[in-house]
């Protein structure tokens, strides 16, 4: 299971309290709120699916480096986070 940021060891739980305290709706005000997510990003994909459902343990989902690609398509992570709540 997975439940959090590694690099900074915030749990998502921690950042959940966070949003709700603070009225966070998106990762940019999360993040200017509380510093995660800015070293190996693997926690992204958890904190966007975090964010959309509420939950804070998840199954580990298979890493893709973000890497935006051409004429405005989904960045590989956005399409994992999407298969992922399928």
């Amino acid at each position: 299971m997975v439940d959090r940021c590694i690099c900074f060891n915030r749990t998502f739980a921690e950042l959940r309290s966070v949003m709700r305290e603070k009225e966070v709706k998106t990762v940019q005000e999360l993040k200017a709120a509380v510093k995660f997510g800015e070293n190996c990003k693997r926690c992204m994909p958890y904190i966007e699916r975090m964010i959309k459902t509420g939950e804070t343990h998840f199954t580990v989902m298979p890493f893709v480096e973000e890497t935006p690609l051409k004429n405005g398509e989904p960045k590989p992570a956005e399409e994992a986070v999407k298969k992922a709540s399928m």
